[in-house]
């Protein structure tokens, strides 16, 4: 792997792993504990990621760009026995002992640091106490290990605005991104990783792919269009993936025109629709290009295209079912249809996930009894096995690559003490494919002179308690919403 440039390989990676791991065993981490970690994509992160799931723990990760509050409710529910947290300015802080009173100042680990005051220890100081653990007790721990046991739970909310964790198992992993390398097969592979690592996109479909291929990992703490761009050409990229707003950040670069990347093999995209006229320019990197279809709770994608021309790309198509997965259209009763016809993507394959971390409710309900994953999407299946996406049954929307969904952005406004109801719904934006707009409705104590001067900042409300892609671009305030006849708000 590289990271600002500097690099490891595999050998160097197992040594930092080893260590890790043995650090962890020194602070007693036992199977099925979680581990989180507040980082960007770097390689600390690999390291605690792969030391986690090697001694039979569970890693969770949290994006910098969460709010304290969407931090902490994660951290609840996981309950983690140690944190690792990025101490940089731009987080939102450090979380410590005060912030989140579950864990010890010593069981908070600070990364690209030298330590805190709070009494966290650096991460130097926490791979010094791996010397406190024997390789016989090391690989006992190896050993003990199972293919189907947890290796990371990834949180996505639910409709309610609660996150979920989503947990995904070591075989899962292993498993989905072997038939993705059948799909997408290239000479030694080199992938930049600049998607968060908290998302099952930057760790399953880039990270853990490269891995599985025993590719190289070029990390990028964050996405910048001329950086991403100057990567992938200067460390000869062969196989790019990103959110088509990505590819609309990098496509407007002014020396984009002029680029080259002759060792590019493959240019994939995923989490949302492509505006052909992004595909057109494109077009003329000369690679090859295809799509991918999969949510978080598939541990990745389930469907993709080959090499596509680009002439003739249908404006949904997810492509076919990986090698050893099976997709299904099923009725409100998970009754399957007929090809041609509309209903909810339901998909079985040996990757998806176990299940949502301590909610087993909430796993009955996402998975069948004979193990069909109701994905919430709606699409149709052809005869020729094509799937055709054609919505969501859900209200959740992509915006930019990530999921957003509107009652937890409702709540947030909700919360507010103008406030009385409010709902968000998405619009189509032309660089992040959807964004939120809220239609919020005051309570009858504001003043008339409120409502008329517009004063209230519902975006610098939401945007001190929600990440920055969750915030709504529009906000209009309206006397009334409209009703359906059972009570409910219709959309």
């Amino acid at each position: 792997m590289e990271f600002a440039g500097r690099y490891w390989n595999y050998a160097e990676l197992a040594h930092q792993v080893d260590r890790c791991a043995k650090a962890l065993l020194a602070l007693k981490v036992e199977p099925g504990d979680r581990v989180a970690m507040l980082t960007t994509p770097r390689p600390e992160f690999l390291f605690v990621f792969l030391a986690t799931v090697r001694i039979g723990a569970i890693w969770t990760g949290l994006n910098p760009r969460y709010t304290m509050r969407e931090r902490a409710t994660i951290l609840t529910n996981a309950a983690p026995v140690v944190l690792f947290s990025l101490a940089e300015p731009g987080n939102n802080g450090l979380l410590t002992g005060a912030a989140y009173p579950g864990l010890a100042a010593d069981r908070i680990i600070t990364i690209a640091s030298a330590g805190d005051s709070s009494g966290a220890l650096s991460y130097k100081e926490f791979t010094n106490l791996a010397d406190q653990v024997s390789d016989a007790k090391y690989h006992a721990a190896e050993r003990a290990v199972m293919p189907d046991d947890p290796a990371l739970v990834v949180y996505t909310s639910g409709t309610t605005g609660t996150p979920k964790g989503a947990v995904i198992s070591h075989q899962a992993l292993v498993l989905g991104n072997c038939v993705r390398h059948q799909r997408w097969p290239t000479q030694v592979l080199r992938i930049v990783a600049n998607l968060p690592v908290n998302h099952i996109g930057g760790l399953g479909d880039i990270v853990c792919f490269a891995l599985v291929g025993a590719g190289t990992i070029h990390f990028m703490e964050g996405f910048d269009a001329a950086a991403t761009l100057d990567t992938v050409q200067r460390e000869k990229i062969n196989f790019w993936l990103q959110v088509p707003t990505m590819y609309h950040k990098v496509s407007e670069l002014p020396h984009f025109k002029a680029a080259t990347v002759p060792e590019l093999e493959w240019l994939i995209w995923s989490g949302g629709p492509m505006p052909p006229d992004l595909l057109r320019k494109l077009e003329r990197l000369g690679t090859r290009v295809a799509t991918a279809y999969g949510l978080t709770e598939s541990s990745g994608s389930l469907t993709g295209t080959g090499a596509l021309s680009l002439a003739d790309i249908p404006p949904a198509t997810a492509g076919f079912p990986h090698p050893g997965c099976e997709i299904r259209i099923a009725d409100n009763t998970d009754r399957p249809l007929e090809h041609g016809q509309s209903g909810e993507i339901q998909a079985r394959a040996p990757w998806i996930m176990s299940g949502y971390f301590g909610l087993p409710e909430a796993t009955a309900a996402a998975i069948t009894a004979d193990g069909w994953l109701r994905t919430g999407d709606v699409g149709t299946l052809h005869a020729d096995g094509s799937l055709h996406l054609a919505g969501r049954l859900t209200e959740m929307f992509i915006s930019g690559g990530y999921n957003v969904y509107p009652r937890e952005i409702e709540a947030v406004l909700e919360q507010h003490p103008a406030v009385a109801m409010a709902i968000v719904v998405a619009i189509p934006d032309p660089a992040f494919q959807e964004t939120g707009a809220a239609y919020i409705k005051l309570l009858d104590r504001v003043s008339s002179q409120t409502r008329a001067e517009k004063s209230i900042d519902f975006a610098t409300w939401c945007r001190q308690r929600l990440a920055g892609y969750k915030v709504p671009r529009h906000f209009l305030v309206t006397a009334d919403l409209p009703l359906l006849p059972n009570g409910k708000v219709d959309r």
